[in-house]
């Protein structure tokens, strides 16, 4: 539970890394302009990941071994309670309005041109999904909220009744619990960097 559409997301990502991966080579040559606006494209994208990354890394990170810290934490998951993390991602998620312009201005031919049909196809069915892409990234941040908010219900609960040792264990299952996805969150960002720097 809350996990799932980022999944989709992050599945999403996956798949245009690897088509891309395999097709770079018969795609770049002469069209510098296409390879431009492929790069505009996957920073796009990048944004949602890096927000969401970066909001999973701030709660994973939250420390309660050590009381020093409680103060800060406790600001930290009312912040979270409040709604801080489905605003940060909604603020910083990629412009589907934009990819879907720079795909039908800039890259539709270029792909015509360079790929067979079937490659072409699934290019087309990537950017489209790709184009509608809003939807998924807000269910994704609204699905991960819900599930933050409840953690921080439930360490802020803990908190007031002094028991920092039991909030410091809920914690310990937390990162494992969030440690495969913000690995692949990982994994998918060095990705595309990499593609845009080789485009």
């Amino acid at each position: 539970m809350g996990l799932e559409t980022l999944g989709t997301t992050l599945e999403l990502g996956e798949k245009f890394v690897s088509i891309f991966d395999t097709l770079k080579k018969k795609l770049w040559g002469d069209e510098e302009k296409a390879s431009a606006k492929l790069a505009e494209v996957i920073d796009e994208m990048l944004k949602f990941y890096k927000a969401t990354h970066s909001e999973i890394s701030s709660f994973m990170g939250m420390d309660f071994s050590m009381t020093i810290h409680n103060q800060a934490n406790r600001k930290a998951l009312y912040d979270i309670i409040g709604g801080s993390l489905d605003i940060s991602i909604r603020q910083a998620k990629g412009n589907c309005g934009l990819i879907k312009k720079i795909y039908e201005e800039n890259l539709d031919k270029p792909f015509k041109k360079h790929l067979s049909q079937e490659e072409y196809w699934d290019l087309n069915r990537i950017f489209k999904s790709l184009s509608e892409y809003d939807y998924s990234m807000i269910d994704a941040a609204t699905e991960l909220e819900k599930e933050l908010k409840i953690m921080s219900e439930n360490l802020i609960n803990t908190l007031d009744t002094h028991n920092a040792a039991q909030a410091e264990s809920y914690q310990i299952d937390n990162r494992k619990k969030f440690m495969p996805t913000q690995k692949r969150l990982s994994e998918l960002m060095g990705q595309l960097l990499s593609l845009k720097e080789e485009v």
